[in-house]
């Protein structure tokens, strides 16, 4: 492992203040937030967690959630990128890091179905079957009446 953790308590401190004086965020704190993050992930979870925890409950004490779980996001994003991990955006819950629920991925019935009614198949009747057998399928497996 060559990363080191960057977040001290200290500098979870300044920080908050510096982005809150400011209202914006500062390129080294995005850094010190890929940083952690990454080993933590290296590390097999087991460090990098305290500092990236301390950042996110003190944004979210000064009301700045908002703008906490967007850098979040767009920090592990970058990770996932770079070490091609698939996983949702880093998040805080219940004082841990963890993982955000995925949205549905292309390919649902549901989401077919959408696009459909969008006019996105317009007249091409056999895609249009098939989208209609696959929510049919899909209602059943729900246990929805059809």
């Amino acid at each position: 492992m060559t990363n080191s953790i960057q977040l001290t308590a200290e500098q979870v401190s300044e920080n908050i203040r510096a982005m809150i004086l400011t209202g914006q965020v500062l390129e080294n704190v995005s850094g010190m937030i890929r940083n952690d993050y990454t080993v933590w992930i290296e590390s097999g979870k087991n460090e990098g967690a305290a500092g990236l925890v301390a950042l996110w409950q003190g944004m979210a004490e000064e009301g700045k959630m908002a703008n906490i779980r967007t850098l979040f996001s767009r920090c592990s994003k970058q990770v996932h990128k770079e070490l091609g991990i698939e996983a949702g955006a880093l998040i805080v819950k219940d004082g841990e890091l963890t993982y955000a629920a995925t949205r549905e991925k292309a390919g649902c019935p549901l989401r077919e179905l959408a696009n459909t009614l969008a006019g996105r198949y317009k007249g091409e009747l056999e895609i249009r079957e098939k989208l209609a057998a696959k929510l049919l399928e899909a209602a059943i497996e729900l246990g929805l009446e059809v």
